[in-house]
């Protein structure tokens, strides 16, 4: 037998158990089964639920709205968002009825959709909290299936930056099953922040021992000039300028050309001279 829940019965188990209750306690004072309430769960959430007897909700349920600081939507708002996208209004009308910028419920639903496009504003209102909480837990620490998968990609010359990418796209929203190439590099440099193999760093094309800030001068790196000869070693007699043929550099100052460097040869100044 099929049967059909409003989007208000939906509403009502996605609000019940970020509360608290559990799955099969919110599935059932809608009248549905408890595997038709985990289906949901699975598609429109995918958050940790507290397991065993006695258990339900949230493993890290949303602090209430005193405690948010800054321009956070609040939960009101997020409820706003979820009764103007099932009502049909676009993003626009949905920011002028919150009074919020339209790109701030933009940003909202490309966050917190869930897998299968739908919103619910209890269920975003969780994830935002569960984003913001400080520090974060490290991925590739309690995750070993990740880590592993991390190391055969790189056994087989995968970058950092491609494993992060071609995860995302066969993870399929998933992001339990998601890792940035920032977290690899920290795995890789720094053997206390996660899983990964010791020797998985010599599979870098660089092979670097520790990591390199991109905004820090790299001294004898690959450039061409390493051994040629600096200004402040040139030989004592070009000090005196006596031999024509010496280089040196002027500044030549004029209104048309404002500042150019020019060369001139010194054997010109001597033949002028003459």
């Amino acid at each position: 037998m099929f049967f059909c829940y409003t989007r208000l019965a939906r509403t009502k188990f996605f609000d019940a158990v970020v509360s608290g209750i559990s799955v099969g306690e919110a599935a059932a004072s809608i009248g549905a089964a408890r595997d038709t309430g985990t289906t949901w769960w699975r598609q429109s959430a995918r958050m940790k639920l507290n397991q065993g007897r006695g258990g339900g909700g949230l493993m890290n349920p949303p602090a209430p709205d005193a405690q948010w600081v800054g321009r956070a939507l609040t939960a009101v708002e997020r409820g706003q968002i979820q009764a103007g996208i099932q009502s049909g209004l676009t993003q626009a009308d949905i920011a002028r009825l919150i009074g919020r910028h339209r790109s701030v419920v933009s940003r909202e639903l490309y966050r917190n959709r869930g897998p299968d496009d739908s919103y619910y504003g209890s269920v975003a209102h969780a994830q935002a909290f569960s984003r913001s909480r400080r520090p974060k837990p490290f991925k590739l620490v309690a995750n070993k299936a990740l880590c592993r998968r991390i190391e055969t990609a790189m056994d087989d010359g995968w970058s950092p930056r491609l494993i992060a990418q071609m995860f995302a796209i066969d993870a399929a929203g998933d992001k339990t099953l998601t890792v940035s190439h920032e977290t690899i590099y920290q795995a890789l440099y720094v053997q206390t922040r996660g899983n990964l193999r010791a020797d998985l760093s010599q599979q870098l094309s660089l092979k670097r021992q520790k990591r390199v800030s991109r905004t820090e001068t790299r001294r004898g790196g690959n450039t061409p000039f390493q051994d040629s000869y600096k200004i402040s070693e040139r030989p004592a007699e070009v000090e005196d300028r006596a031999v024509p043929g010496h280089w040196e550099g002027d500044l030549v100052r004029h209104e048309a050309l404002h500042y150019r460097a020019g060369v001139r040869d010194l054997r010109r100044r001597v033949v002028a001279a003459a």
